[in-house]
């Protein structure tokens, strides 16, 4: 149980971190517009909507098998 409760602890304090970074003081004021992807070429994507798309998308493409 003490693990379980330092886990939660280190989550809350690295989210509070996080949040101080970008300039928010509560959770609830963090919206997608906000956040942006950085991928593995190092290409900043701001867009969340379409790299969420893209991403189920390919996944559900190369998941699917073809029928016989």
């Amino acid at each position: 149980s003490d693990y379980i409760k330092n886990y939660h602890n280190n989550i809350l304090k690295s989210m509070k971190s996080l949040l101080a970074v970008m300039g928010l003081k509560n959770v609830k004021e963090l919206d997608k517009e906000k956040l942006i992807f950085l991928d593995r070429d190092s290409i900043i994507h701001d867009d969340i909507e379409s790299v969420f798309e893209r991403r189920v998308f390919n996944n559900k493409q190369t998941n699917s098998s073809p029928l016989n």
